[in-house]
């Protein structure tokens, strides 16, 4: 566990890639059970395990993540996760370099779950929201029905262009900071995918390899006020990559 913050309110934690944020249908570790068992003498007497979860990074993302210690903790913080108070910034290496002549900009494209691999997202489209209309009625999951059959939401991330860099062999990689201002599943690698530039390392939607066994995708920054003080915190730590 590396802590990158602790009191009677709060724990604020580095994930590594690879760890789950919260317990999942296998029996893989997760950052929870780990603090749970670490932290569970800390927590309010009402806390059950479940209260200590604000908000989660994909498996594969690694970085900043909140806990909540206290149920006063666990309101406040969800709440402003909800009402995005918070703001999140990360650090990623996308494959190949971006455009010289842009260094900042905004991807703004509305994400709906794929209608033909439905745990994933891809960015919508006329096409696309006609098609999952059209073959919603022939999934057997009806967990999968209901998901797919949601219109679009809108999704915008903003960018910006850090550092152009090689990997070994040659390899052309660009170095940025991502901001988003929706909170929708998988949507800093989708949109990073949709401009032609996936991140390295992405299993689902990049390319995933010898160059990279790891996404290269980090939650570095996180502005978000202290539950109980009101202070407006910030924590950062970089990336491994």
């Amino acid at each position: 566990l590396q802590i990158l913050y602790n009191d009677v309110s709060i724990v604020v934690v580095n994930k590594p890639s690879g760890v789950l944020t919260v317990p999942g249908v296998n029996s893989n570790p997760s950052m929870l059970t780990l603090l749970h068992n670490e932290f569970k003498n800390e927590l309010d007497p009402k806390m059950k395990r479940d209260h200590m979860i604000i908000h989660r990074l994909d498996m594969d993302t690694s970085g900043i993540v909140i806990y909540a210690k206290s149920k006063k903790s666990m309101l406040h913080l969800q709440a402003s996760f909800r009402d995005r108070k918070c703001t999140k910034h990360y650090e990623a290496l996308v494959c190949g370099h971006i455009n010289p002549e842009v260094e900042k900009g905004c991807i703004d494209l509305p994400l709906q779950r794929d209608h033909r691999f439905p745990p994933f997202m891809r960015c919508a489209t006329p096409k696309s929201e006609r098609e999952a209309k059209e073959t919603v009625k022939d999934l057997q999951h009806a967990g999968w029905k209901k998901i797919v059959k949601k219109n679009p939401k809108p999704s915008k991330t903003m960018f910006e262009v850090l550092k152009r860099e090689y990997i070994s062999g040659g390899g052309e990689v660009t170095r940025i900071r991502l901001t988003p201002e929706t909170g929708r599943t998988h949507q800093l690698r989708v949109h990073c995918a949709s401009i032609g530039h996936p991140i390295l390392g992405d299993p689902t939607y990049g390319v995933y390899g010898e160059v990279s066994q790891v996404m290269c995708l980090h939650a570095c920054e996180l502005h978000v006020q202290h539950p109980e003080s009101g202070e407006n915190m910030i924590y950062k730590q970089p990336p491994a990559f």
